[in-house]
């Protein structure tokens, strides 16, 4: 008998004419590992909270859902984490985070003692048991999360993007401790996530949904030259071995790690084409940080230590670095809603900047999209027809008559970008503008970030991304520590680090680089 058994479920939200999932039928037996991958607004996340009772959300069901052969009820053992940190946290220290399911359960305290203590042995968390939530990386934040989750002994464990808001050793250390949860207990998971680099090696098993539909289910193998032949729009979230390796040859099963790449593409000519990159306008930047510092306390140590930063008019520059680094609160200091303690940040009367903070939907105040659009015209002398005119460059027109929370991940950030741009902004600061949306989403980002730096403004992002920063940015910074370091050339940054560096980047550390305008160079040949 299956653990879980879906039979033809639909779901249709209130007040919502378009069904989420239509006529999903499959099974998960005990001790699987199953990727759940689709575009954004594909269904991931509504299939996903119908199979934790206590989170359903209000609409129209029907078909059914069992659990060992009777219908799903709250109390089930599974096991949730989401993909925001912070969203899931209830208590103010660790400890208080892991005991708090527990304590619900009718627990005695020293069971429940005893569980916090083998739990906290196992993950490595003695150290921080005594934290404040808050005062904790999204890495732990995330690890602290798996570990309220896993105290409670779950059968199925399932989690919604949970690394979409972790730089990429963070992410590589979170689905490392999952590959250990996995063979070490056989707790069966089911996973969402638009990142499946390191994921995909894992997984015995891979679910597609488009359009709520479920259209693949199948091995990891299979899934990525389905991907790259049903669906290249999505490719791009395929691990990059597998990616290239289906372009250049007809190797079958296509490598699903950087190893297994490296002896796929054994024998092809090492030629990488070197991608034409723009320059500052000007040699004055529009934004220069001299010596900051900060700290959210008095008492507390400084976030921010000593950085500085140029933003020149004309060019993309990332910022990356680990979580908890200071990345978001020196983008907050460069945009005027934090004061540095110390240092300078100078620009022009005429230079205006704009915030987009890492929650989008932080920017939105109106019932209709249209009339939040419109919440600064009198101030930077807009029209309704302007705001018009943007939505239907963003491809919006269909959104304006929407409650901005209920549009896609992919919609909501381009709407809070068509918010931003319609104020006239030359810099741009963008904090984690791809979060978690899939591929056709990032490219559509990366497509405005582009045009917006062609028109001469200067965008300042931070991404987790580093496949994204090096389709979009110019040039990267690296945050540690609440220090700016080395400002790079992406293309230095990417060649000359091995971890914080991108798949393409590790699969051809042996290529040449021809010493040709890129015009001349015509791909890889056999």
């Amino acid at each position: 008998m299956p653990m879980v058994e879906i039979k033809n479920l639909s779901f249709r939200y209130a007040l919502s004419d378009t069904p989420a999932l239509r006529k999903i039928s499959l099974s998960l037996e005990e001790g699987s590992y199953t990727l759940l991958f689709g575009a954004t607004g594909s269904g991931k996340t509504t299939l996903l909270s119908l199979l934790k009772p206590e989170i359903t959300p209000g609409g129209e069901q029907s078909g059914s859902l069992l659990w060992f052969g009777e219908k799903l009820k709250t109390g089930a053992s599974v096991g949730y984490v989401a993909q925001n940190p912070e969203a899931q946290t209830v208590a103010d220290t660790v400890y208080r985070e892991l005991a708090f399911g527990l304590e619900n359960g009718d627990w005695d305290d020293g069971a429940i003692r005893r569980r916090i203590a083998e739990t906290a042995c196992y993950f490595g968390l003695n150290e921080i048991l005594d934290k404040k939530i808050n005062e904790l990386s999204g890495g732990q934040r995330q690890l602290c999360n798996l570990c309220a989750a896993l105290c409670l002994s779950p059968k199925l464990l399932l989690l919604d993007e949970p690394i979409a808001r972790l730089d990429p050793i963070a992410a590589e250390s979170f689905l490392s401790v999952l590959r250990r949860v996995h063979q070490e207990t056989g707790i069966a998971i089911l996973l969402s996530e638009h990142r499946t680099e390191n994921l995909l090696r894992d997984c015995d098993r891979v679910l597609f949904l488009e359009q709520g539909s479920l259209l693949f289910d199948g091995d990891a193998p299979s899934f990525c030259a389905f991907l790259s032949k049903e669906n290249p729009s999505l490719a791009p979230s395929l691990p990059e071995s597998a990616r290239i390796a289906h372009r250049l040859s007809d190797q079958k099963p296509l490598p699903l790690t950087v190893a297994e790449g490296k002896k796929a593409l054994a024998g092809w000519a090492k030629k990488a084409a070197v991608q034409p990159r723009r320059t500052a306008n000007g040699t004055e930047p529009l934004l220069r940080a001299r010596e900051l510092w900060f700290a959210y306390r008095k008492q507390q140590q400084p976030v921010i230590r000593g950085a500085s930063l140029e933003v020149y008019g004309g060019e993309i520059h990332a910022l990356v670095g680990g979580n908890g680094e200071g990345k978001s609160t020196l983008l907050s200091l460069l945009g005027g809603a934090l004061r540095p303690a110390r240092g300078s940040i100078k620009k022009e009367k005429s230079v205006r900047t704009a915030l987009l903070p890492q929650d989008a939907r932080l920017l939105f105040v109106k019932e209709e999209l249209l009339a939040d659009l419109m919440e600064f015209s009198d101030r930077f002398f807009y029209t309704e027809a302007d705001a018009r005119a943007m939505l239907r460059r963003l491809g919006l027109s269909h959104c304006e008559k929407r409650h901005p929370y209920d549009l896609s991940g992919g919609e909501t950030q381009k709407a809070a970008l068509a918010k931003l741009l319609l104020t006239g902004a030359q810099v741009l600061l963008l904090d984690e503008p791809v979060n978690g949306l899939d591929a056709s989403g990032k490219r559509e980002i990366s497509r405005l970030c582009i045009e917006g730096a062609r028109e001469g403004r200067a965008i300042l992002l931070i991404t987790h991304d580093l496949a994204f920063a090096a389709e979009t940015a110019d040039v990267i910074t690296m945050v540690s520590r609440g220090q700016t370091l080395q400002r790079q050339s992406t293309r230095e940054f990417l060649l000359e680090n091995r971890f914080f560096t991108t798949p393409s980047a590790r699969l051809t550390a042996d290529w040449t680089v021809p010493a040709v305008s890129p015009e001349e160079v015509t791909g890889c040949e056999k």
